[in-house]
């Protein structure tokens, strides 16, 4: 059959049928998992003890001292570099021992195997500004011939083994593309295995402070973010290093701080920082280290999340009789939340509001709506009641749901409740209050001028 039979022969809705090509270059992408197998097998696997290592590093200065190197093994020139930062003091830590190592090594050792170790160690034990890391960078540097192209990629482009140069301009390197880490090492012929080690920790750690003094991530940043934080498992990577978790949430939180993100950008920092470091209302000392701007960022966003948690359960519990008090308070609370008058939250369930509550966390995937208080020896009272407390300013307001009244507490008023304890009796929620309102015709104008009365930076209209 003709070409032109052919064609003439197709249906009339015929269409090509579309093929979507691989987002990476399958042989490409072969030849790194390839590296990553072969790097593996000649890194040291540490098939020597301890006790060996120890006996190595003993030789290893015996034979500084006695300035001979050629009574080394093969064996142990293969697992001299792991000598380098075992004991103490530690053998980087001499200079002088350091600079008659790397000569013995191009002398005697001059291969790309002995290179790559030595590079590869480099970056599992970097330290900034490390004057023996400067001597190891400077051998590799006038060694680079003998390393495979990720290194001489990394180094070309971001001064790899020159540790005052690397840690910035690495940084501003990951900091500055949309790709995720990996993905920009594997477009450099890295394995994306040196993410884990220590000179990328310094990275990640460099990267979060420059996030945070950026405008805001898109939600593809900020989950290439994650990702290298937690290497895809559930472990923070970084735990190690000094104030590593305030500096992550400081990368996740401050660029926020005159902003509010969408809902899949605040669903996805909430529950990892609540993971990472804990409720903020609740361990304080955890994050001590956070920025009080950071922090008042985590708490609207929290709050945002205790406020529509008290309306969704008290929506379910809510009479038909009580239906549009119930919507009149719900617009009055809400619109003072968008207008940043509420500055943090804490609802108290009793017992089908608590129990609702679980449900709406469990089903809402959002480990926040968790926290929550309930009522000490409550038998007796209503299951279904629960109390809004606020704070707007240096007041402290609690709002009681169904037939429930509205208390104001002032600042130096002792008998004012405390937010964010696991649990309350009922009459301290509404005894001593300094104002208090039932929830009747126009009593929205009552709370609103009382509030604005003591609060002299603002003013609140119903």
């Amino acid at each position: 059959m003709m070409l032109r039979e052919l064609v003439d022969s197709l249906p009339d809705d015929w269409a090509p049928r579309a093929i979507a090509f691989p987002a990476v270059c399958r042989t490409a992408e072969a030849c790194l998992k390839l590296q990553a197998v072969k790097e593996r097998r000649e890194v040291p696997q540490l098939e020597l003890s301890a006790g060996a290592l120890d006996r190595l590093r003993q030789r290893l200065e015996l034979c500084h001292r006695c300035g001979d190197w050629a009574p080394l093994l093969p064996r142990d020139w293969r697992y001299a570099n792991e000598c380098l930062a075992i004991g103490e003091p530690r053998l980087i830590d001499d200079l002088e021992f350091t600079a008659d190592f790397l000569l013995a090594l191009a002398t005697h050792r001059p291969t790309p195997s002995s290179a790559n170790l030595l590079a590869r160690w480099y970056v599992r034990n970097f330290e900034p500004g490390h004057a023996g890391l400067r001597l190891i960078g400077a051998h590799l540097t006038e060694n680079s011939h003998r390393l495979r192209p990720g290194w001489i990629n990394l180094h070309d482009r971001c001064g790899l083994f020159d540790p005052d140069a690397a840690l910035p301009a690495l940084a501003a390197l990951f900091c500055n593309d949309e790709a995720g880490p990996a993905e920009i090492l594997r477009a450099l012929s890295c394995p994306p295995s040196i993410l884990s080690s220590r000179l990328f920790g310094y990275v990640f750690l460099s990267v979060c402070q420059m996030i945070a003094g950026m405008p805001p991530k898109s939600a593809c940043g900020i989950q290439n973010l994650a990702a290298w934080a937690f290497g895809g498992k559930d472990i923070f990577q970084y735990r190690g290093y000094p104030d590593a978790e305030a500096i992550y949430a400081e990368a996740l939180l401050r660029p926020w701080t005159g902003s509010f993100p969408g809902e899949e950008i605040r669903t996805t920092i909430v529950p990892q920082l609540l993971g990472l470091m804990q409720d903020p209302r609740i361990n304080r000392a955890g994050w001590a280290k956070v920025s009080e701007p950071a922090r008042r960022v985590m708490l609207s966003w929290m709050t945002k999340d205790s406020l529509e948690q008290f309306l969704e359960v008290v929506d379910d519990t809510i009479q038909a009789y009580q239906s549009r008090m119930w919507a009149e308070r719900r617009d009055f609370w809400l619109s003072h939340y968008e207008r940043h008058y509420i500055q943090e939250c804490w609802v108290v369930f009793g017992r089908r509001g608590a129990a609702l509550a679980r449900h709406l966390a469990v089903a809402k995937r959002n480990p926040s709506l968790m926290h929550y208080a309930t009522f000490l020896a409550e038998l007796g009272g209503d299951p279904n009641q629960a109390v809004l407390l606020m704070k707007i300013g240096s007041l402290v307001i609690a709002d009681w749901s169904h037939n429930g009244r509205c208390h104001i507490w002032l600042p130096d008023n002792p008998s004012a409740p405390q937010l964010y304890q696991p649990e309350y009796i009922r009459d301290d929620l509404m005894s001593g209050a300094d104002f208090e309102a039932p929830h009747h015709k126009s009593w929205q104008e009552g709370v609103d001028k009382f509030i604005a009365s003591h609060l002299h930076t603002v003013t609140l209209n119903g």
